[in-house]
C-alpha cells in the first residue's frame, strides 16, 4: 500500500499515507520500505525531513540486500547529501547497484563514467551502463541511448537504432522523448518525414507540460500543418509555452495576435484555462527489447 499511495497507483496519490504504510512495512523488516522510508526522511515527503532518520532507514534497506537502497546511499554518498561527501564509497556502492541490475544505478553509472567522476571517464563504459538502464524500460536512458547512437559516442553511430530508442522513450511517456521524435518526423532525419505523425508525437508532449511541443502544436495550428488550421487553438499552446518562458513562443504568439479576432482570443483564452497536465500514458511491451 505504501507504494500505491506513493505513485497514486489506484489511490489518490497521498505523501503522508504513503509514509505511513511504508513505516508499517519497514518495522517489519520490508527492505523496499525501509529504503522508500529513508528516501521520504531525506526529501522531507509525507513527513518532516530528519537526515539522521533517512540515513538510518537507507542502511538498514542495504543490510537487507535492497537494490533501492544501494542506489540510494551510493548517491547520497557521491552528492554529500545528508552525509559526509565520501565520492569513492558512493561509487562503489552505486556500481554494486548497477551490477546487479538496478536501473536507476545503471543510468547513473553511465552519467559517472562520461563525465570521469570517480571513476576514469569512458564513452564505452557509458554507453554500456546506459544500455543496459534501456534495456529495462527506463525511459531516460532510452532517450539518452537514442542521442549516443545519433552522435557516436561510446559506439559506432547508427541512425536506424538512435530512431528506434526515441521511439521507446517516447512510447513509455518521456516529453522530451516526444517533442524530439515528433521534430524527427519534421525534418526526416533517420525516418521519412510525416506532418501528421510530427504532430501527434508534439501533442503527447504539450499534453504533459513540455513547452517545445506547446509551441510546436501552436505553430502546426497556426499554419494548419498537419492539422486543421485554428488560431484560437494555436493561441492555446502558444499562450501555455509562453507562462512556463518558451521565448519562441512568445515571438509566435506576438505574430499571432495580428491574424485573430477578439473572439478568438477570448476563445483561446478560455481553452487554455481550462488545461491541465496529463501524466503519461506509458505502454512497455518487453518484447520490444528482445
Amino acid at each position: 500500500m505504501g507504494k500505491a499511495y506513493q505513485d497514486g497507483i489506484g489511490v489518490a496519490r497521498d505523501p503522508e499515507q504513503a509514509v505511513a504504510w511504508h513505516r508499517k512495512a519497514a518495522e517489519s523488516g520490508f527492505a523496499d520500505s525501509q529504503s522508500c522510508l529513508g528516501v521520504a526522511f531525506l526529501k522531507g515527503q509525507g513527513t518532516n525531513q530528519d537526515f539522521m532518520a533517512a540515513t538510518n532507514w537507507i542502511y538498514k534497506a542495504v543490510g537487507a540486500g535492497s537494490l533501492t537502497a544501494e542506489y540510494q546511499l551510493g548517491l547520497l554518498l557521491i552528492k554529500g547529501d545528508g552525509l559526509p561527501q565520501d565520492l569513492g564509497a558512493g561509487v562503489r556502492w552505486m556500481l554494486e547497484a548497477a551490477g546487479r541490475g538496478n536501473a536507476d544505478a545503471q543510468y547513473e553509472a553511465a552519467s559517472l563514467y562520461l563525465k570521469g567522476e570517480g571513476v576514469p571517464r569512458s564513452e564505452a563504459e557509458s554507453f554500456r551502463w546506459c544500455r543496459k538502464a534501456a534495456e529495462q524500460g527506463f525511459a531516460a536512458a532510452e532517450e539518452t541511448l537514442s542521442g549516443l547512437y545519433r552522435d557516436g559516442k561510446g559506439v559506432e553511430k547508427d541512425m536506424a537504432e538512435s530512431v528506434r530508442w526515441l521511439h521507446l522513450a517516447a512510447e513509455h511517456g518521456r516529453p522530451s522523448a516526444q517533442f524530439a521524435l515528433g521534430l524527427s518526423y519534421v525534418t526526416g532525419d533517420g525516418q521519412p518525414k510525416d506532418v501528421a505523425e510530427a504532430v501527434r508525437w508534439f501533442r503527447l508532449a504539450a499534453e504533459q507540460g513540455s513547452t517545445e511541443g506547446q509551441n510546436s502544436l501552436g505553430y502546426a495550428y497556426a499554419t494548419g500543418t498537419g492539422v486543421a488550421q485554428d488560431l484560437a487553438e494555436a493561441y492555446k499552446w502558444y499562450s501555455l509555452a509562453l507562462a512556463d518562458g518558451n521565448l519562441h513562443a512568445e515571438v509566435n504568439l506576438r505574430n499571432l495576435l495580428t491574424r485573430l479576432t477578439e473572439t478568438q482570443i477570448s476563445v483561446g483564452k478560455a481553452r487554455a484555462a481550462l488545461y491541465s497536465p496529463k501524466s503519461p500514458d506509458v505502454r512497455f511491451d518487453p518484447a520490444l527489447f528482445k
